[in-house]
């Protein structure tokens, strides 16, 4: 029995703003044809999401990377196809990238005068951005029109007081809620 058709050095999944990123790298390859990255939401049914070229004769490592945008709680694996037709699998690995529509990133936390609040969004909607200070009181109203991308929205802190305040969304489906200070 000869050596091994493809040396697995690295296996792993990452979850992103949309789905995962499954990266590998091999340490050498011997008459390699492709990989298949395969996914399963329960370890047993298999589905293929991309077939990626590989080196064929390599000694040198080599890392590859494919993207699943379906994400979520999913099993991962790889299978190696040799050009004779012979395949070897990985190990298996799990994620669980839980997939968000809309997502939120605010600064500077804390905040002086200026909160930069950027939303990325996988429709085009209408909301209004509030921000509510500790009693439940509206104390700043935007109106957002969010494109599909990344939104980029400023508020005006003058004349706040410092504490905590949140900043949220209106609209039902759009569950936009995170917690910010401003200091003084």
């Amino acid at each position: 029995l000869g050596a091994l058709p493809v040396l697995f050095t690295k296996f792993d999944a990452n979850c992103t703003n949309n789905g995962a990123t499954v990266s590998w790298s091999t340490g050498s390859e011997s008459n390699s044809n492709y990989f298949e990255l395969q996914r399963s939401t329960n370890g047993n049914d298999w589905a293929s999401v991309a077939t990626i070229k590989a080196a064929g004769n390599s000694s040198a490592g080599r890392t590859y990377q494919q993207r699943d945008q379906n994400g979520g709680n999913a099993y991962y694996r790889i299978k190696e196809v040799d050009i004779d037709g012979h395949s070897i699998y990985t190990s298996i690995i799990r994620t669980n990238c839980e997939l968000k529509a809309i997502d939120m990133v605010i600064y500077p936390v804390p905040a002086r005068d200026l909160l930069n609040v950027v939303i990325r969004s996988d429709k085009s909607l209408k909301t209004q951005l509030l921000i509510v200070d500790g009693v439940g009181k509206i104390v700043r109203r935007m109106d957002a029109s969010l494109l599909n991308g990344s939104n980029t929205f400023q508020f005006n802190l003058k004349g706040l007081a410092g504490g905590e305040y949140i900043i949220r969304s209106n609209a039902p489906d759009v569950e936009l809620n995170k917690t910010f200070n401003i200091i003084r």
